[in-house]
């Protein structure tokens, strides 16, 4: 039987498919919920910080 990199081909396929699929994912993340600031269904605002926000984090650990 063939191996690719020491590997059945069936399980290389899925370790590639697998990378594939999370590096998708991470360009979406990147460029949907971080460079165009849209919100996760659920959320309102535009998924930044701001100062009020940082204001209640501190209220809560101090």
């Amino acid at each position: 039987m063939m191996t690719v990199f020491g590997l059945p081909t069936v399980t290389f396929a899925m370790v590639i498919a697998t990378v594939l699929a999370g590096s998708l994912g991470m360009i979406h993340y990147l460029v949907v919920h971080k460079f165009m600031g849209k919100p996760f269904p659920g959320e309102t605002g535009t998924g930044t910080e701001t100062d009020a926000d940082d204001q209640v984090v501190r209220d809560r650990w101090s």
